[in-house]
C-alpha cells in the first residue's frame, strides 16, 4: 500500500531527551475497505516484545495513491514518566483503520508480526546525569500515573506556574506536551476578563521565546533555549487564562503537563 522511509535507523534516548524522525511516504495503491480515521502506529517495543512506550499519531490530510507524504514524529523518554531500563528497544511502525485492521508497507526493516515493521533501533543508556533536571514551582500537583504508554504521567498546573531546567550547559531545545482541558459537567470554566476562548501563553527566559496556545486539547511545542552568561538553568512561565472550578471539591486546575523532555542543538 506504501514504502516507507526513515532519516535514522540508530537512536540514542536516554531518560529525558526527545529524538524528532522524518519518515518519507510513497504511497502505491489506495486503501480498500477502510472504516474511520486512518491512524499510524509507532512503537517502542523491549527485548521480549512488549509494548513499552507509544507514539501514535492520527494521518494528517488525505490519502491519495501516487503522492507522496512527509511526517515527523517525535520519539521520547519523557521526564513525566519512569525511565526505561538501559538496554536496546525496537521501534517498529504500521497504520490501521478505525477498527483496527492492518495494511502491509514496503521497508527495508524486518517484519515483526502481523503488518508491523521494525524501522529503528533504540539504545537507552544507564543514567549518566548529563541531562537537564527539570524543577516544579509550588503550583504543579503530584504526579498522576500513566494512563497508557503514550502519556506516561501526567503533572496538573493550579494556576499559573513555572519549570525550571537546571543543568543547561549547551544550546538545545525543550519539547511540551501540555493540555488545555474542556470543562466537564463537575466543573465550572472561569475566563480571564476579555478572553474570548482558553488558551495558554508560555515563554522562556533562555532565548526570549513566546509561544500562546488557543483552544482545548493537546498541543505539542519546541523551546529553543540557550545558556545566558554564566547561567546554567532556563525558567518557563506557563500562564493560562483560564481555570476550572470543582463544582464539589472547589478544586482549581488549568493546564497539565502530558510530556517534557530535552534535546541537544543538532551539530
Amino acid at each position: 500500500m506504501a514504502a516507507v522511509e526513515v532519516d535514522s535507523s540508530e537512536i540514542e534516548l536516554p531518560h529525558g531527551r526527545f529524538v524528532d524522525l522524518d519518515l518519507s511516504w510513497r504511497l502505491e495503491r489506495e486503501l480498500t475497505g477502510r472504516t474511520g480515521p486512518l491512524h499510524v502506529f509507532v512503537h517502542l517495543l523491549d527485548e521480549p516484545g512488549s509494548v513499552v512506550r507509544t507514539y501514535d499519531y492520527p494521518w494528517p490530510g488525505t490519502w491519495q495513491a501516487g503522492s507522496r507524504a512527509e511526517h515527523r514524529v517525535t520519539v521520547h523518554q519523557s521526564a513525566t514518566g519512569p525511565p526505561l531500563d538501559p538496554g536496546t528497544y525496537a521501534l517498529t511502525l504500521g497504520i490501521y483503520d478505525g477498527e483496527g485492521r492492518r495494511w502491509p508497507l514496503t521497508f527495508r526493516g524486518e517484519l515483526v508480526e502481523r503488518r508491523e515493521y521494525r524501522i529503528a533501533d533504540v539504545r537507552v543508556p544507564a543514567a549518566s546525569g548529563g541531562e537537564p533536571m527539570f524543577q516544579f514551582s509550588p503550583d504543579w500537583l503530584d504526579s498522576e500515573p500513566a494512563r497508557d504508554r503514550q502519556v506516561l504521567g501526567r503533572r496538573w498546573l493550579t494556576g499559573p506556574g513555572q519549570l525550571r531546567a537546571a543543568g543547561v550547559r549547551h544550546a538545545g531545545e525543550i519539547w511540551m506536551r501540555l493540555m488545555l482541558p474542556a470543562p466537564d459537567s463537575q466543573q465550572q470554566l472561569v475566563l480571564a476578563e476579555g478572553a474570548a476562548q482558553q488558551g495558554t501563553r508560555v515563554r522562556t527566559d533562555c532565548g526570549d521565546v513566546e509561544v500562546r496556545l488557543a483552544g482545548t486539547g493537546s498541543h505539542d511545542i519546541v523551546l529553543p533555549i540557550e545558556p545566558v552568561g554564566d547561567e546554567d538553568s532556563c525558567t518557563i512561565e506557563i500562564e493560562p487564562n483560564f481555570y476550572l472550578l470543582g463544582l464539589d471539591s472547589g478544586e482549581r486546575r488549568t493546564v497539565s503537563l502530558d510530556g517534557l523532555a530535552w534535546a541537544p542543538e543538532a551539530g
